[in-house]
């Protein structure tokens, strides 16, 4: 874990992703214009994103200073109106930029538009819910589509278990 994590900041920054993933899908929820204090001191109106997300694997989601870069990346997504934005999907990654005369990490979104996840059931290879899909990993460690996939699995297993031992 970065140690920034530790720290009570109030945006999200490319700390956020660092040792944990690679990238992010976020649901944009809310585009405004509001004053941002850096931590020199130095305060500046900026665009920032906020999501429904308040938490994706181990990563608390904040809100998300939005500069040009990131806002003409979006804009060729889903075009210039922050309107047609909220309920959209962006991918966010941590990589490097220059500032000045050093490299220093951001997170950036990716020119793509997020494929829309699909979840199946392991025993049947059935397309279940993503609610389906996260109680039963929860539950069980495993996604099912039902009971009987669930007692087939439980069977199956037995039997390897058995044939295993040598019986």
């Amino acid at each position: 874990m970065h140690w920034k994590n530790l720290a009570n900041y109030d945006y999200l920054g490319s700390y956020s992703l660092e040792g944990i993933a690679k990238e992010i899908i976020l649901t944009m929820k809310e585009i405004k214009k509001e004053r941002v204090t850096a931590t020199g001191g130095s305060s500046e109106d900026c665009i920032v994103c906020y999501f429904d997300e308040t938490k994706v694997g181990k990563i608390d989601i904040k809100p998300m200073v939005m500069n040009r870069t990131n806002c003409k990346t979006i804009e060729k997504l889903y075009g210039p109106q922050i309107e047609d934005w909220i309920g959209k999907k962006i991918i966010v990654f941590s990589t490097t930029t220059q500032f000045r005369r050093d490299i220093v990490p951001c997170l950036r979104v990716k020119a793509e538009i997020p494929k829309a996840e699909e979840y199946f059931c392991q025993v049947c290879g059935v397309k279940i819910s993503k609610a389906t899909h996260d109680a039963s990993i929860e539950k069980y460690g495993k996604a099912y589509c039902s009971k009987e996939c669930l007692e087939s699995d439980k069977t199956n297993q037995e039997q390897k278990n058995n044939k295993n031992k040598g019986e």
